[in-house]
């Protein structure tokens, strides 16, 4: 059966354990390859100049190999195939994800909340929360729940960001949803058709930065036997996402700059300068101010990615979103396992009192778990004190039995 081309379509594919890029998939096609005119650019000589397009219809998706190494589904090598959800594609050392679904990377589950406008119902005990859905784009691509003042507050920035090309720098504790805002910005900006692009600065090996940022030349250092393509390049036309851009490396920084002010990079052991047209976005859970007093962040970079920053409150300040996100959490559980839940008026309760230090991604974890653990078809308050591990008499009520040293072990076995 054909997958709708109206549906939201997403390749993803990880280049490194650092970086990763997003494209959105509509009508038309994605040609996808090594060469700058390609919307999708895998950077390996492996890779074909053109090597494979997909195309969206009316009917659905479907993928034709145009190369010469082959294109591969399921270890079978591919001329034409259609596409269905969850399909991967294997082409030269890279597996590309095609969803149909939102998309479901692993930071996903920093989830900030946003307004929505047309009405959707989500369980919520013996009574249903109404989320209104909102017009510019369709929350699901982003993932992004929810109706507090503060988050209002937030989207209305990220609409207005998005209509330029300012850089950004978005302000947050971990797990409150950075990665979230970015994609938002982009999937909202007029780049929306091109890559998303997004690298870990803390998760790049030592000495590799400049190299994935900006590529390198074939014999530019040991182990570099081809050229290869650069973050900058690969985000050509769209945007280029720098996570935890304080934990990059002083000797980088200066080089980082001069890309953003010139508009145009040099790869590693190159000798001509490559222009790019793409939006820098940045994010940090530092204070970067500080840093730079201490001279441990540039002062010139970090004005120059300040241009328009946006902070995202922790969860604990906008307690009333929590509900909604319980509920969107254990909703996304019944969709993915089949097992349909709901949580008490009181387990409800507890879950808005707990401050939450490790923000959206804790509170996705204790859902996940309560669900794992109720085999009924209610989660009470008791299940989520225990998972908590809550012994504040403001939260814990009199009379409540002591949490079982048993609960520790099920905790353990079910995140296994």
């Amino acid at each position: 059966m054909h997958e709708k081309a109206s549906t939201n379509a997403y390749l993803v594919v990880n280049l490194s354990e650092s970086q990763r890029v997003e494209l959105r998939c509509k009508k038309g096609e994605v040609l996808i390859g090594r060469s700058p005119a390609c919307d999708l650019i895998l950077p390996e000589s492996s890779v074909s100049r053109k090597h494979a397009r997909i195309v969206g219809t009316e009917f659905g998706f479907f993928i034709e190999d145009v190369s010469k190494n082959g294109t591969f589904i399921d270890g079978r090598r591919i001329t034409k195939e259609t596409l269905a959800d969850n399909t991967e594609i294997k082409i030269g050392p890279y597996v590309l994800n095609f969803m149909t679904s939102s998309l479901d990377t692993e930071k996903q589950d920093e989830r900030p909340t946003v307004p929505l406008n047309d009405t959707a119902s989500i369980p919520h005990g013996r009574k249903a929360n109404k989320i209104r859905r909102a017009s510019a784009i369709d929350p699901s691509e982003i993932g992004l729940i929810g109706n507090s003042k503060e988050i209002l507050e937030l989207f209305a920035l990220m609409k207005k960001v998005a209509e330029t090309d300012f850089p950004v720098l978005i302000i947050g504790e971990t797990g409150t949803g950075k990665e979230l805002v970015a994609r938002g910005i982009h999937l909202m900006s007029t780049r929306r058709a091109h890559s998303f692009v997004a690298v870990n600065c803390s998760a790049i090996a030592p000495g590799l930065t400049e190299s994935e940022l900006f590529g390198h030349e074939k014999g530019a250092f040991t182990g570099a036997l081809s050229e290869r393509k650069g973050a900058f390049e690969i985000a050509q036309g769209g945007t280029l996402f720098l996570d935890e851009v304080g934990d990059m490396s002083k000797d980088v920084q200066p080089k980082l700059l001069r890309a953003l002010e010139e508009s145009e990079i040099k790869r590693v052991g190159g000798t001509h300068s490559v222009s790019v047209n793409i939006r820098i976005i940045a994010a940090t859970n530092r204070d970067l101010r500080e840093e730079t007093a201490e001279k441990m962040f540039r002062k010139d970079l970090f004005y120059r990615l300040n241009s328009f920053p946006i902070s995202i409150p922790p969860l604990r300040e906008r307690s009333q979103d929590v509900k909604l996100l319980a509920d969107y959490f254990l909703l996304s559980y019944a969709q993915k396992y089949g097992k349909r839940k709901a949580f008490t008026d009181e387990a409800l309760d507890v879950l808005a009192k707990y401050p939450w230090p490790g923000n959206v991604r804790e509170l996705k974890n204790v859902i996940n778990r309560a669900a794992v653990l109720t085999q009924e078809d209610e989660i009470s308050s008791y299940t989520i004190k225990e998972l908590l591990s809550v012994e504040s008499h403001s939260i814990q009520s009199p009379g409540d039995p002591p949490v079982p040293r048993a609960t520790c072990r099920k905790i353990e076995l079910a995140e296994r």
